[in-house]
């Protein structure tokens, strides 16, 4: 194993640059040496890579693998594979780069609007006696661009502030393919707690924007007309609002009226049918702790899917023993004999990385911000895969995922803002409690 960059000294780590035909690090600090080492991507001691996915286009179903440059099946094997690798390089990789130099006042712009979004970013510095060097060394990255700063956008070359600021102005909508998601307007902070009032109305939120399915709402937390009840606007504890598993009694607790509810969502042959499920237990620091998944039940197959917002658990109280044998058994006895066929366990669709693990991993969590976002998470999953009926659940999962990495901002920015849609629309039912009223508005410009 290499050892790390930190440890090496400055003339170590300039003959790895030099070693490596990179430009303008002749008079960088240790710091910017080893930001402008990594920001090359590339491996001082392995052989460069080549890429044969480049310009290579799959349909849906399919993924590139950029070992053969073959078009493989995301729900396959290697699929899967791919998937998981390029997560993983997602997460080490920083997002933005930015090459700066002194006196420049538009690097200063770009690194401000950067801070302004809550955005990380690397800045390397270059010497100005070094810039002509430097804008030869990129310009096959850059297409002969030579301005101040230079900007990369998850190794991708974007341009200088004036393109920054255009691309953060106009990030990727939900209508920009055949793949819909909801965008949320941008937030920098979300007072959302993911507690048992923000689970309902994320299910809630679902109920009004997808009226052709069915969302497994207990009956007691509604009227027959729609509206809130007492006990729904004062719910304070998971059992009143999820299913849950409890993995110290080791058992389900179900809530009041949740099997009528399915019942009902079977009687209106609706496709899908969708209920929060919760997971509560110990975690590995001994606390106790709940965790939310979603359900989502497929009645022209019959087959019911868990999504585990972090793919893997991290948490081994999460691991629950044979849990979709359990979950095929409470439903097929409480609601209908035959009403499922096959359960989906989470990593039958979804990479061992998913979504909140990623999210995490960019440690860009805010002082007093709540400790996880799986509650907005599972809710993420049902919405879009409700948004997009006709896409088998792998493949929901892998173009959500590609659309957030296409995003410009992070996982974090983006649950953030999709957890501070959900708290503004709950207080607004709080004042309201007439769901369809509130949600009239929304849906129309989230859909």
């Amino acid at each position: 194993m290499s050892e790390p960059l930190e440890n090496l000294i400055v003339k170590d780590l300039l003959n790895i640059a030099r070693n490596m035909n990179l430009y303008g690090y002749s008079k960088l600090r240790k710091a910017e040496l080893i930001a402008l080492i990594r920001a090359s991507n590339v491996k001082p001691t392995s052989p460069k890579v080549i890429d044969k996915c480049l310009n290579k286009v799959c349909i849906p179903s399919k993924i590139c693998n950029p070992e053969s440059g073959l078009c493989v099946i995301r729900d396959g094997k290697k699929g899967k594979e791919v998937i998981n690798n390029i997560l993983k390089a997602k997460m080490s990789e920083p997002q933005w780069y930015i090459y700066s130099i002194d006196g420049c006042s538009y690097c200063k712009k770009a690194k401000d609007l950067l801070n302004s979004l809550g955005l990380k970013y690397t800045e390397i510095r270059v010497c100005k006696e070094d810039k002509e060097e430097f804008f030869r060394a990129k310009a096959s990255e850059t297409g002969g661009y030579k301005f101040f700063p230079v900007i990369f956008n998850m190794g991708v070359f974007i341009g200088g502030y004036t393109e920054l600021q255009k691309m953060l102005s106009n990030p990727i909508s939900s209508g920009s393919s055949s793949f819909h998601m909801m965008m949320p307007q941008l937030v920098q902070k979300t007072t959302f707690r993911g507690s048992p009032w923000d689970d309902f109305v994320s299910m809630l939120y679902l109920l009004h924007k997808h009226p052709k399915d069915c969302v497994a709402i207990p009956n007691d937390l509604l009227t027959r007309s729609g509206r809130i009840t007492n006990k729904g606007l004062a719910v304070t504890n998971y059992n009143d609002t999820s299913l849950y598993w409890c993995t110290i009694t080791n058992k389900f607790y179900v809530p009041t009226g949740l099997w009528d509810a399915v019942k009902s969502c079977l009687r209106r042959k609706a496709r899908f049918i969708v209920m929060s499920l919760g997971i509560n237990g110990i975690n590995n620091n001994g606390i106790h702790s709940s965790h939310a998944n979603f359900l989502v039940y497929n009645s022209e197959t019959k087959a019911l899917e868990r999504f585990e917002p972090q793919g893997t658990p991290t948490s081994k109280f999460l691991h629950v023993p044979n849990f979709e044998k359990k979950l095929y058994d409470l439903f097929n006895k409480n609601v209908c004999k035959d009403m499922i066929d096959d359960v989906y366990a989470p990593l039958s669709f979804c990479p061992a990385i998913n979504v909140q693990r990623i999210q995490y991993k960019e440690n860009d969590k805010q002082i007093g911000e709540v400790g996880g976002f799986c509650v907005a998470w599972a809710a993420w999953y049902a919405d879009i895969r409700l948004s997009n009926p006709k896409k088998s659940r792998s493949e929901v999962v892998a173009l959500g995922i590609e659309k957030l990495q296409k995003n410009p901002y992070s996982f974090t920015r983006f649950i953030r803002s999709y957890s501070a849609f959900l708290t503004k629309v709950g207080n607004e039912l709080k004042r309201s409690n007439n769901p369809s009223a509130v949600f009239a508005s929304y849906v129309r410009k989230n859909c």
